[in-house]
C-alpha cells in the first residue's frame, strides 16, 4: 500500500531538485528563475503532505515525518526569500 505514496514523494523531490536546478541557470531577478522556484517551493510543499498522509496512515513514525516537514519547511522559506 506504500508503493504508490513513495513514487509521489519520490516525484515530488525530484521535482522539487530539478527546478531549483532550472532557476540556478536563469538570471537573478528574472521571471524564469521566480518561476522556477515556486515551482520548487511547490514540490516541497507537496512533498511536505506526502509525509502527513505517509503519518497519518502509521507508514511512517511521527518523529520520521515531524523533521522531514521541518526540512522542507525551512527549504520552502529559502526558495520563497530567493524568488521574491
Amino acid at each position: 500500500g506504500t508503493a504508490s505514496l513513495r513514487d509521489e514523494l519520490d516525484r515530488a523531490a525530484d521535482s522539487m531538485m530539478l527546478n531549483y536546478g532550472e532557476a540556478a541557470g536563469k538570471l537573478a531577478g528574472s521571471k524564469d528563475r521566480a518561476r522556477y522556484l515556486r515551482n520548487s517551493a511547490g514540490s516541497a510543499t507537496e512533498s511536505a503532505t506526502a509525509w502527513d498522509v505517509a503519518r497519518v496512515r502509521g507508514y511512517t513514525p511521527v518523529q520520521s515525518a515531524q523533521e522531514a516537514k521541518g526540512l522542507l519547511h525551512r527549504i520552502v522559506c529559502m526558495l520563497t526569500k530567493m524568488g521574491s
